[in-house]
């Protein structure tokens, strides 16, 4: 079924059973829409007047960015192994989030997401970005910045020697 602008009725034929999802396209904007069900006709020409009223709430997913960048945007800093966060609100998991790493040329797609919360991870410096987020339904909108310049820095290493002393120690 097509949905442009306010129509009347749309006449749905040959359904392929008797329980038979429903795709309205055209709804893009996000809102919450009526729809009704007004009659239904079957295969032979039985007819059934109906008076089923359903709202249908359209929220597409929206991913942001936590993007902490220094002053005069100097690049945030982050210790090796950590995740940038991107914060999922609105639509219907699961979720997708593509982004680019400066460690990749092609941008790479997350597993699918059941929360609102998805960690990029940080494996090199460099700029990061979410290039698209979409939900089980359709694609969602990216909130600016959509990315930003880290510095990943690497974790501090600690090496223990053992100590050689001269003689022996003795217990007083």
């Amino acid at each position: 079924m097509t949905h442009v602008g306010t129509l009347p009725y749309a006449q749905l034929a040959n359904l392929p059973a008797a329980v038979t999802p429903l795709k309205i396209e055209g709804l893009t904007v996000r809102g919450r829409y009526r729809v009704l069900l007004r009659q239904v006709t079957d295969a032979v020409g039985c007819t059934s007047d109906q008076h089923s009223e359903r709202t249908v709430v359209v929220d597409r997913v929206t991913a942001t960015l936590a993007c902490h960048e220094g002053p005069g945007g100097t690049p945030m800093r982050a210790g090796e192994g950590s995740k940038l966060s991107v914060s999922l609100a609105g639509g219907v998991p699961p979720y997708y989030v593509e982004y680019r790493t400066p460690a990749s040329p092609v941008p790479v797609q997350s597993e699918p997401v059941n929360r609102q919360l998805y960690g990029i991870p940080l494996t090199v410096s460099g700029t990061y970005g979410v290039v698209s987020v979409r939900d089980g339904y359709c694609n969602g909108v990216v909130e600016r910045p959509d990315s930003c310049a880290v510095d990943v820095v690497a974790r501090p290493t600690v090496q223990v020697q053992p100590l050689a002393t001269q003689g022996a120690i003795r217990d007083s």
